[in-house]
């Protein structure tokens, strides 16, 4: 966990650590979607 992490709970990633980009895409667009407006995050779960 980065020592920089915000009251909204910011995320870190290694990029050297060899994960799939497609894993770093579900990840951040999770957290998108979980803090998002619903008219917003909506857009990125159907779309």
């Amino acid at each position: 966990m980065p020592p920089y992490v915000g009251y909204l709970g910011w995320i870190g990633v290694r990029l050297d650590r060899g994960l799939s980009w497609d894993e770093i895409e579900r990840v951040i667009r999770d957290a998108y979607v979980a803090v998002a407006p619903k008219n917003l995050s909506s857009r990125i779960v159907s779309g």
